[in-house]
């Protein structure tokens, strides 16, 4: 069995959610934050200008609790310049801009005449069990220069998609725009469920600088894409994700020792699934069930024997794309103590499926427990990407 890695995570919540602690790392320091440590260490006093607005919640765009939907804390955190960091229900990018400001010459030219640039972070936040979503900027100015210091900022929202259903916007107004300002803009969105649909919407917020008798400058942000559902299997709930995360769902190993030394052996031999060694690929829901039912099938016909208490565990699992009949069809693996034979039981690579003889309990448990938490909390529709992973859950 592959060694474990050193994760230690707290027993799933009611709604199949867990938190787990890595080792500490040291964490990065956004722009934003720097530049206010080096203000502060040269005894330059750092304080919000006359235009900045205190952050505010909208009572428009709620949880399914009617708790207020807002940007959270996580997003104003230091985060790698430029990475998108990104959950299921959160993302955010910190990252630089700048406006220009041109001067039209009488002969059709155009003449750099002044510029506003700062660092902004950009956050949506979705949540399972509504179809309200928001998208929001935290604008910080750090320089005007020339034309830039008695010009007016403002920045706005345009929502593309069909979940651009506008509950409440607060934009961004800067009359003049001066260094250090910042402002926290928030947009609110929501949904008109259709069953068995989906709705996406995708946010752009545009800075526009301008001045008399000048060519305003502009610069754009960009929110992950929101996609709003009521297509979960078996389901008549809505919600809202961020379609672009690879989610993953840890087994206990002290609660299912037999399954998880399947899926050990499983990933070990090169299968997919694992977000690393030899074969970092994620695997990809199936939500069709006739294609699962031959998934099943393939990997586990009837023809194997059954010991008493046990059942036939296949891997990759039958409700995904990679399974034994809707993958590549490249035969089966097994391992020792599986009590399976096959022509060639100890194959590798990441091609065909891996197959075992388990406690029928634990088996069960483990195909309720990828439905319980990652598939309905995580609303993960036909094609979602996920990993998966072993550890002890206290």
């Amino acid at each position: 069995m592959n060694a474990m890695k050193s994760k230690t995570c707290s027993a799933p919540s009611s709604a199949g959610t867990y938190e787990c602690l890595e080792p500490a790392t040291v964490a990065n320091v956004g722009k934003a934050e720097m530049a206010k440590l080096q203000k502060a260490a040269a005894g330059i006093e750092t304080k919000p200008s006359n235009s900045a607005k205190a952050p505010q919640q909208s009572a428009a765009a709620v949880d399914a609790d009617g708790t207020p939907l807002y940007p959270v804390d996580s997003c104003q955190k230091a985060q790698p310049e430029g990475e998108v960091v990104q959950t299921r229900f959160e993302a955010c990018q910190l990252d630089d801009w700048v406006a220009d400001i041109y001067q039209t010459d009488d002969d059709g030219s155009q003449e750099l005449i002044g510029w506003v640039d700062g660092i902004d972070a950009i956050y949506s936040q979705m949540v399972d069990g509504s179809t309200n979503w928001a998208s929001g900027v935290d604008l910080e100015v750090l320089d005007t220069v020339g034309a830039g210091a008695s010009a007016v900022l403002t920045a706005e929202p345009v929502c593309a998609g069909d979940a651009c259903n506008v509950l409440e916007i607060d934009a961004i107004n800067m009359d003049p725009v001066t260094a250090e300002d910042e402002q926290i803009g928030s947009a609110y969105y929501d949904w008109t469920p259709v069953k068995g649909g989906t709705g996406l919407g995708e946010v752009a917020w545009t800075v526009t600088v301008e001045t008399p008798g000048a060519v305003p400058g502009t610069a754009e942000f960009r929110n992950v894409p929101t996609r709003c559902d009521k297509a979960l299997p078996n389901s008549n709930s809505v919600g809202c994700v961020d379609p672009d995360t690879t989610e993953y769902i840890l087994f206990d190993t002290t609660v299912l020792p037999s399954f998880t030394h399947h899926l050990a052996e499983a990933l070990g031999s090169g299968l997919p699934g694992a977000d690393y060694g030899s074969n970092p690929s994620p695997l990809h829901r199936l939500v069709n069930a006739t294609l699962r039912n031959k998934n099943r099938s393939t990997a586990c016909p009837a023809s194997f024997p059954r010991p008493s208490g046990e059942s036939c565990d296949e891997y990759p699992f039958a409700s995904t794309k990679e399974g034994a009949f809707t993958g590549n069809g490249a035969g089966a693996r097994t391992f020792d103590g599986c009590d399976i034979t096959l022509p060639n039981p100890s194959s590798t690579g990441p091609t065909g499926c891996s197959v075992c003889m388990i406690d029928a309990t634990q088996n069960s448990k483990a195909g309720s427990d990828l439905q319980v938490q990652l598939y309905r909390p995580y609303r993960m529709l036909d094609g979602d990407t996920f990993n998966v992973d072993y550890t002890v859950i206290n």
